[in-house]
């Protein structure tokens, strides 16, 4: 006999594959779904790849990481609560089952899931359970590259505002730093873009490879540029005393050991600083996205119960410190890009750069744009639900003490965000001189390289003149008929040969002239076509011959330009 568990997941599963088989153009991300279910991993790996990955190693077999962040119901006599329970220690997927909160349940309180490195039956689990959209699991599981399109362009097209009303989740999607060390091995160093261990994880997203230019005296080492992306579901409870959220998380980011290894994640702490008598929990907190989220949000909560108290009736606010370590990461992003443009400045300002090197610091100039321009709209995502306050599904706080914090918040992450947008926008300007200079440059090389060859060939051909009387003599006494030196026909030579020579340095002279002088007979020849359209057609005047008025005489005078008065 089934289980309750087993019942949901199969119904879910069901659900998803009727979705995908009896729509004409499936949802985006619908397939990579289905996929995903029925594989446990998505990527956007090539066949040859993937398959070398799934003979060497299996996919991800790792359990969910999953906590519950619970917050209790103010009261007039008890301030709200706030406490964080770890699932890690579940022996079988069904174990999470009796764990998950319900929405019918009547107890006060509100719940946000944090589910890292989703599986399947997890994901089937919760989608049921919950009945939840499975467009959510969706967009989180469609592994899209950036910059490329190898997929049908119905996997691209986003939902129309009036369809995003009525979504009750959104994704938001940023960009971590992280320190490379590298093993001895060609194949990586030589790549641009670097692919995770699927054995660490079921999401494949890719990372980007940045090689720092560094000078004589520095070194830099290379650093990964990991793609991160987290998804929030959220419902009101039926009795309409909290809210239950999902939160789908990404697991850091982590290379094959044969490859190398990545350090920890790369920003400032965005949280209200520890005082004296607290415990700083900046090692935890920087090990992975969950981890520092949870520090941070329990660490706000203790310091201001205004916060935790409207948490409870805005789910919105309840992310708001993970917009802050987002704000973080694209400051790190930002500024390890203006390094790169610093080295690039401080190498062409140097002497004795060659033409090679500027156009690889082109190359390399056009590469962080277009990484640049998709952190900007990235980061514009991420500022648009910031305005918003998340999605208008949302439970939102009614009372105005509350409604007061939420705004305050809301105001500091639109600065943030907006200062951070000044800030990569700052970047793209100064990108976009250092590239127009760059171009400015490579003109000038090629004209000076176009010069030494006009140079080159101006020497040949004073050379071929030099030695232009030498060859047409050897030429003229090396002939053996009748024309030849002595016969009695080598008049004709110089009959044949003088006058050609005399026209062709005639046409050499008058071929100016003449052209100046056609060009002013057909400027005078179209101008006084358009004088007689314009003031016989126009006015009405008709030509000689006719009974009415005849046309009036148009003076027409030709101008530099060759237009006509």
């Amino acid at each position: 006999m089934k289980s309750e568990p087993q019942k949901i997941r199969e119904k879910y599963r069901d659900r998803v594959v009727g979705l995908w088989c009896d729509t004409i153009t499936p949802w985006p991300g619908l397939d990579s779904l289905r996929n995903y279910i029925k594989d446990g991993y998505s990527c956007t790996f090539s066949p040859d790849a993937l398959k070398s990955i799934v003979e060497d190693r299996a996919p991800c077999l790792l359990p969910s990481d999953i906590s519950i962040i619970n917050i209790t119901s103010p009261s007039p006599d008890k301030v709200s609560e706030v406490s964080i329970t770890d699932l890690n220690n579940l022996n079988k997927p069904d174990d999470l089952f009796n764990h998950l909160p319900s929405l019918e349940d009547n107890s006060d309180g509100s719940k946000l899931v944090i589910i890292e490195n989703i599986c399947p039956k997890t994901l089937t689990l919760i989608g049921g359970y919950y009945d939840i959209d499975p467009q959510f699991f969706a967009q989180y599981t469609n592994i899209l590259s950036w910059y490329q399109m190898f997929e049908a362009v119905p996997e691209r097209l986003s939902s129309l505002p009036s369809t995003k009303k009525t979504e009750d989740f959104l994704m938001i999607r940023y960009v971590s730093t992280r320190q490379l060390t590298e093993e001895p091995e060609a194949s990586i160093r030589a790549r641009s873009v670097i692919w995770p261990d699927m054995g660490n994880t079921r999401l494949g997203h890719s990372a980007g490879r940045l090689k720092p230019i560094t000078g004589p005296e520095q070194t830099h080492p290379p650093m990964a540029f990991t793609r991160q992306c987290f998804t929030v579901w959220c419902k009101k409870k039926t009795n309409g005393n909290g809210w239950i959220a999902i939160m789908l998380l990404d697991k850091p980011f982590q290379l094959r050991e044969k490859y190398g290894t990545l350090g920890t994640t790369e920003y400032r702490n965005p949280n209200l600083r520890p005082s004296a008598d607290e415990d700083f929990s900046g090692l935890v907190s920087g090990q992975s996205f969950k981890k520092a989220f949870c520090a941070f949000f329990t660490q706000r909560c203790a310091k201001d119960n205004s916060y935790l108290k409207t948490c409870f009736t805005n789910p919105f606010l309840t992310l708001y410190e993970g917009y802050r370590i987002i704000a973080s990461e694209w400051l790190v992003v930002n500024e390890y890009v203006r390094r790169e443009l610093a080295n690039i400045e401080r190498h062409l300002e140097m002497q004795g750069s060659t033409f090679r090197e500027r156009e690889q610091y082109l190359k390399e100039l056009y590469r962080i744009r277009k990484r640049c321009n998709k952190d900007h709209e990235l980061v514009l995502e991420a500022f648009s639900q910031c305005e918003k306050r998340g999605q208008p599904l949302w439970p939102h706080a009614k009372e105005k003490g509350e409604e007061r914090v939420v705004k305050q918040h809301t105001k500091d992450l639109e600065e943030d965000f907006s200062y951070v947008l000044g800030e990569i926008g700052t970047t793209i300007s100064r990108l976009e001189k250092d590239i127009n200079h760059l171009m400015a440059l490579v003109a000038i090389s090629e004209g000076r390289q176009s010069w030494q060859e006009n140079r080159g060939i101006s020497f040949l051909t004073l050379v071929a003149t030099i030695f232009l009387p030498s060859s047409t003599v050897g030429t003229i006494l090396g002939m053996q008929t009748q024309f030849a030196p002595g016969e009695r026909n080598f008049w004709m030579l110089w009959a044949v040969a003088i006058p050609l020579t005399i026209m062709i340095l005639l046409l050499t002279i008058l071929y100016p002239i003449v052209s100046a002088r056609v060009e002013t007979i057909r400027g005078r020849y179209y101008g006084v076509k358009k004088a007689k359209r314009k003031f016989g057609v126009e006015t009405g005047l008709l030509d000689e011959g006719s009974d009415l008025p005849k046309q009036p005489k148009v003076e027409v005078r030709q101008v530099e330009s060759g237009s006509v008065v």
